[in-house]
């Protein structure tokens, strides 16, 4: 059975009525951004957290864009992350960064690929992020996460 993006933001807020304490952390958890347009940076791209890539609106991956901050992963988010999926398209080099076209690499445009969602973590909960994204693979048995927990 597929899953989409409702299903998608459905789970995610189950996974924070379970883990986030907003008295502890004192502000309202992050959401899932709106559709990347392969144009400019990724959203969320300078903070840690999860992404999804989905095709014809069913979710088909989840994986998360996060570092450990030390030594030369430092600062390594979803942007540097989800850079590994994405070229920029072919004569377009040289436009404003925020204006530079992409494109997804063969094995995601493969897969029907055509939207990805982010969402960010502020530094002080970027931890959430490797649980949220287990979270979400145990969820939905059907992605092609290739590692699944529990297997």
């Amino acid at each position: 059975m597929n899953s989409n993006l409702s299903d998608l933001k459905a789970e995610t807020l189950r996974f924070f009525c379970l883990h986030w304490n907003r008295e502890s952390i004192g502000n309202t958890p992050p959401e899932w951004s709106e559709p990347y347009t392969f144009v400019g940076p990724v959203p969320n791209h300078e903070k840690q957290g999860v992404y999804a890539l989905l095709a014809s609106n069913d979710v088909c991956y989840i994986g998360v864009g996060a570092s450990r901050n030390y030594g030369k992963y430092a600062g390594h988010g979803l942007g540097a992350r989800l850079n590994k999926y994405l070229r920029v398209r072919e004569g377009k080099r040289n436009i404003r960064d925020s204006e530079r076209p992409y494109q997804l690499i063969n094995q995601w445009k493969e897969k029907g690929i055509d939207q990805i969602f982010t969402l960010g973590f502020e530094k002080e909960q970027s931890y959430l992020s490797y649980a949220l994204e287990v979270f979400l693979i145990i969820r939905f048995p059907h992605l092609h996460n290739i590692i699944k927990p529990g297997q």
